[in-house]
Formats: structure tokens, sequence, C-alpha cells
């Protein structure tokens, strides 16, 4: 197979077979924040003179979005985190390229590019983007040259845990104002009557909330959902719209029945148009109990929308409480309902607070910053190809 190598990897700007590239490694087959950062990363890269490749399962999200992008792309199937066939073929690959570094954008990638770059003599960081306790250590005390945290937030449960800090660095998430231009006002209205046509028969103008974020535990839809029916005893013209698919999605739904608001909260999946959603809605709502960092809100933000959040993980960071939106503890759905009610009953409020946070969000959230925050990254361990 390949000797394991020890020491700095073959380093010279890349020539036009790939060699000295940085290869981005994802196990994932589906599409979210991360595989979005990792693909603007790679993009990003490439602009500046980096030589970049990415490694995605065929046929994923990745993969093809990459190669629409006229990035090189690499197709090898992963068959969980101890696939060893998935090691030895990108070891290869990583040899044969004489690649500079793997960065694993993943959990199950970590290990992968833990294992394939030692054996390639490659250098080898990653991405952390959740605030979750850390497992498998090992891969990241023993795999990794550096971590990149996401925030401040997932940096603190990463050196909880047990991780050195000094192969911790912070660059967070960026986002692509360019996606964020305001559609036209026909589309806004089109989406508006989709999501609340059976509010619009009433006197007061319908209010929406969105949500926009996967169906599982840590995004906390179940204290949303309960927030919501105190929302509606008062603002009964309000209509909360979900945006996002996950394992969740059968049991949140059966709590709407449960509490009576089924016609009041729209589950619309996956969309595609989710930037223009956000400019269809009149606040922003994002419930979690854990997050790294939330590009979502990030997206509002910079749309000029209030946003409401609970203080989990890195959303403080992005969010400073009544100046650019209204920050709540979370799991709490008194809490979470009071601060909405708060902003969808002052129109001024919600206007101030949506100038407040597109300001900072247009200084501080661009995708260029992540960019050069992880070039940054890679300079520091010598493996940065920037003429």
């Amino acid at each position: 197979m390949f000797e394991a190598v020890e020491g700095p990897p073959f380093h010279r700007p890349g020539d036009s077979a790939g060699r000295g590239a940085i290869f981005h490694l994802s196990t994932a087959n589906t599409w979210r924040g991360g595989e979005q950062q990792a693909l603007w990363l790679a993009e990003g890269l490439r602009t500046r003179g980096c030589p970049t490749i990415i490694i995605a399962p065929p046929v994923s999200p990745l993969a093809e979005r990459g190669r629409a992008a006229g990035l090189e792309v690499k197709e090898i199937d992963c068959r969980g985190e101890y696939d060893l066939s998935a090691v030895w073929r990108v070891a290869r690959l990583l040899r044969q390229r004489r690649a500079a570094a793997v960065h694993a954008h993943d959990g199950h990638a970590v290990t992968i590019a833990a294992l394939a770059g030692r054996l390639a003599g490659a250098r080898r960081v990653c991405t952390r983007r959740v605030d979750f306790p850390v497992r498998g250590l090992w891969k990241y005390r023993w795999g990794m040259d550096r971590v990149i945290c996401i925030s401040e937030a997932v940096k603190r449960v990463c050196t909880t845990c047990g991780l050195e800090g000094e192969k911790i660095r912070v660059v967070r998430s960026g986002i692509d104002f360019t996606r964020l231009a305001e559609p036209p006002a026909a589309t806004i209205e089109n989406l508006r009557a989709e999501i609340a046509a059976h509010k619009a028969k009433g006197k007061a103008r319908p209010l929406i909330v969105l949500n926009l974020a996967s169906l599982v535990d840590h995004k906390g839809q179940r204290w949303l959902l309960e927030a919501m029916s105190t929302v509606l005893a008062h603002l009964p013209q309000t209509v909360l719209a979900i945006a996002g698919e996950g394992e969740l999605a059968d049991d949140l739904a059966h709590r709407c029945r449960v509490l009576g608001i089924e016609s009041d909260v729209r589950f619309l999946g996956f969309r595609e148009d989710a930037p223009a959603l956000i400019h269809a809605c009149d606040l922003f709502v994002m419930s979690s109990h854990l997050e790294g960092l939330c590009t979502s809100t990030m997206d509002a933000m910079a749309a000029g929308k209030a946003v409401v959040v609970t203080s989990a993980g890195g959303l403080p960071e992005l969010v400073e409480h009544e100046k650019t939106g209204i920050v709540v503890p979370p799991r709490d759905a008194e809490a979470l309902a009071a601060g909405m009610l708060r902003v969808l009953e002052d129109r001024k409020l919600r206007s101030h607070l949506g100038r407040q946070a597109q300001a900072h969000a247009h200084k501080h959230f661009g995708k260029e910053k992540m960019v050069e925050g992880t070039l940054r990254v890679y300079e520091e361990l010598g493996i940065a190809a920037i003429p």
C-alpha cells in the first residue's frame, strides 16, 4: 500500500497536473450548509491561485455542483467512517498528485483524511461546524495539523473535550451576498400567497415567520411550535413557515395537530428558493438549542430581516441583543414567544432591527472573509500555493 510519511509534504505552486493542490474531502450525500461552505471555499481558493480539487461521493450534490462550477472533482464512495478501501483510494490519489494538504469537511471525512493524509504525507486540516461534544478525539489530536472551528462556541466545546488549543483556529462561515438580492415584488407576493393565502381574507395583513433549518432535534422546532401557539393567541394573522427536511418531520406535524395550530404552520420542505423566502417573511426565527453558527441566520440578517434567535452555540456571536436582533434562552417556549411578539407587534422595531442587522452582516459576514481566514491557516502550515 503506502508507507506513512511524516513531515512537510511536497510544496510548490500547483501545475497543470494539479500537483501541490489542496484536496477538499466530503463524505456527505446531502446538500447543507457545510457542503455550501466547502464549495465556496474551493471556488475562492481557485480564484486566488491555489490549486483545488474536490473529493466527494459519486453523484453527490457537492460533486455535481463542484463540477458545474468548473472545479476538478474526484468521486470516491465512502461506506462509513472506517472504510479502509476509501482510505486507500484517497491516499493513492493524494500521493499520485503530490497533494499539499487534505481538508476534511465533515466528521466521517476527518477520519478518512487523518489516515489517508498521513499515509500520503500530506498536511491535514478539518473544519468543525457543530457544537456537539467531540467524538473520536484521536482523529483530531493525532490526525489533524489544524482544526478550524466556525465559531468561538465550537472552539470552547473542542477545548473542553480535550483538544489542544494550539491546534485550533476560528474562521467563521461566510455568505454570498449576491444570492440575497431582493427578488421582484411579484415573486415576493406569490410566495406570501403560497404561505398565507388562507389568512389574506382577514382585515389584518398576514405576518409570516420563517424558520429555515433541518428538521432535527438540535434545531429546536418543538419549542418554536409551542411558542407559535402563544403568538397566535395574540396575533391570529401570523403564519409560521418551516423550510427544511429531516427525521422529525412527522413528529413536528403531529405536534402541530396536538397544539391545534396545523392550519397556521406550513412545512415547505427543502427549498431552492430560500433567499426569496427570506425576503417574503416578516420575521426570521432560529430556535436551536445547539448551533455551531447558522448561516441561514446570517442570510436573513444580510437581507435586512429582523431576527429572533436563541443564545445557543455561535448564535450570540452573530446577533447582539436589542441591537441587531433579539436573543432569548434556548428550550424556553415562553421566552421565544415573548421575543417574537415583541418584534411582530412593533413594525418600527422590526424595521430598525432589520437595518442594523443588514449593516452588521455586510460588514462581517462575506464569504471572502471565510476564504481569507482559511488561507491564513494554510499559510501557517506552509501549504498555501499563493503567488
